[in-house]
Protein backbone atom coordinates (compact mmCIF):
# COMPACT_ATOMS: atom_id res chain seq x y z
CA UNK A 1 0.00 0.00 0.00
CA UNK A 2 2.78 2.44 0.90
CA UNK A 3 4.66 1.58 -2.30
CA UNK A 4 1.52 2.19 -4.38
CA UNK A 5 0.97 5.50 -2.63
CA UNK A 6 4.52 6.65 -3.34
CA UNK A 7 4.34 5.47 -6.96
CA UNK A 8 1.10 7.37 -7.56
CA UNK A 9 2.39 10.51 -5.83
CA UNK A 10 5.44 10.61 -8.08
CA UNK A 11 3.56 9.98 -11.33
CA UNK A 12 0.58 12.33 -11.02
CA UNK A 13 2.57 15.61 -11.01
CA UNK A 14 4.00 14.62 -14.40
CA UNK A 15 0.58 14.59 -16.07
CA UNK A 16 0.46 16.72 -19.21
CA UNK A 17 -1.24 20.08 -19.24
CA UNK A 18 -4.95 19.53 -19.72
CA UNK A 19 -6.64 20.21 -23.03
CA UNK A 20 -10.22 21.51 -23.02
CA UNK A 21 -12.92 19.77 -25.04
CA UNK A 22 -13.27 21.01 -28.62
CA UNK A 23 -16.57 22.74 -27.81
CA UNK A 24 -14.79 25.40 -25.78
CA UNK A 25 -13.78 28.67 -27.43
CA UNK A 26 -10.24 29.13 -26.11
CA UNK A 27 -6.77 27.77 -26.76
CA UNK A 28 -6.16 24.11 -25.77
CA UNK A 29 -3.34 24.84 -23.35
CA UNK A 30 -5.19 27.48 -21.34
CA UNK A 31 -6.75 25.32 -18.61
CA UNK A 32 -5.02 25.73 -15.27
CA UNK A 33 -4.31 22.56 -13.32
CA UNK A 34 -3.64 22.09 -9.61
CA UNK A 35 -2.80 18.65 -8.22
CA UNK A 36 -3.17 17.95 -4.54
CA UNK A 37 -3.71 14.99 -2.30
CA UNK A 38 -2.33 12.65 0.29
CA UNK A 39 -1.19 9.13 -0.49
CA UNK A 40 -3.57 7.49 -2.93
CA UNK A 41 -6.26 10.16 -2.51
CA UNK A 42 -5.53 12.66 -5.26
CA UNK A 43 -7.49 15.51 -6.82
CA UNK A 44 -6.75 17.35 -10.06
CA UNK A 45 -8.45 20.75 -10.09
CA UNK A 46 -9.12 22.36 -13.48
CA UNK A 47 -9.82 26.07 -13.97
CA UNK A 48 -10.39 28.31 -16.96
CA UNK A 49 -7.91 31.13 -17.72
CA UNK A 50 -10.18 33.63 -15.95
CA UNK A 51 -10.10 31.51 -12.77
CA UNK A 52 -13.61 30.09 -13.13
CA UNK A 53 -14.20 26.40 -12.50
CA UNK A 54 -13.79 24.16 -15.57
CA UNK A 55 -16.70 21.92 -14.55
CA UNK A 56 -17.63 20.84 -18.08
CA UNK A 57 -14.04 19.82 -18.87
CA UNK A 58 -13.90 17.79 -15.65
CA UNK A 59 -17.15 16.00 -16.48
CA UNK A 60 -15.90 15.14 -19.98
CA UNK A 61 -12.60 13.87 -18.56
CA UNK A 62 -14.44 11.72 -15.98
CA UNK A 63 -16.64 10.22 -18.71
CA UNK A 64 -13.55 9.47 -20.81
CA UNK A 65 -11.92 7.80 -17.80
CA UNK A 66 -15.02 5.67 -17.25
CA UNK A 67 -14.81 4.49 -20.88
CA UNK A 68 -11.21 3.46 -20.13
CA UNK A 69 -12.33 1.42 -17.11
CA UNK A 70 -11.41 3.87 -14.34
CA UNK A 71 -13.96 5.34 -11.96
CA UNK A 72 -13.22 8.91 -10.94
CA UNK A 73 -15.62 11.42 -9.44
CA UNK A 74 -16.19 15.17 -9.65
CA UNK A 75 -15.47 16.89 -6.35
CA UNK A 76 -15.15 20.39 -5.00
CA UNK A 77 -17.63 23.18 -4.54
CA UNK A 78 -18.04 23.64 -8.30
CA UNK A 79 -17.40 20.05 -9.43
CA UNK A 80 -14.13 21.06 -11.07
CA UNK A 81 -11.86 18.55 -9.33
CA UNK A 82 -11.18 15.08 -10.73
CA UNK A 83 -11.06 12.90 -7.63
CA UNK A 84 -9.19 9.59 -7.52
CA UNK A 85 -9.68 7.55 -4.34
CA UNK A 86 -8.86 3.93 -5.16
CA UNK A 87 -9.26 1.00 -2.78
CA UNK A 88 -6.28 0.23 -0.60
CA UNK A 89 -5.97 -3.11 -2.40
CA UNK A 90 -5.20 -1.53 -5.80
CA UNK A 91 -2.33 -3.22 -7.59
CA UNK A 92 0.64 -1.48 -9.20
CA UNK A 93 -0.64 -2.54 -12.62
CA UNK A 94 -4.07 -1.02 -11.96
CA UNK A 95 -2.49 2.15 -10.61
CA UNK A 96 -0.23 2.45 -13.64
CA UNK A 97 -3.22 1.92 -15.95
CA UNK A 98 -5.17 4.69 -14.19
CA UNK A 99 -2.29 7.19 -14.35
CA UNK A 100 -1.65 6.46 -18.03
CA UNK A 101 -5.35 6.77 -18.85
CA UNK A 102 -5.62 10.08 -17.01
CA UNK A 103 -2.52 11.37 -18.82
CA UNK A 104 -4.11 10.44 -22.17
CA UNK A 105 -7.40 12.12 -21.27
CA UNK A 106 -5.70 15.35 -20.15
CA UNK A 107 -3.30 15.75 -23.08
Amino acid sequence: MVENSCQFATRVPRLPSPQPPSTFNFQPSTLQRTIRGLGLMVGVELRLPDGKAATEAVMQAIKAMLRRGCIMLPEGEFGNVISFTPPLTITKAQLTKAVKALAEVLK
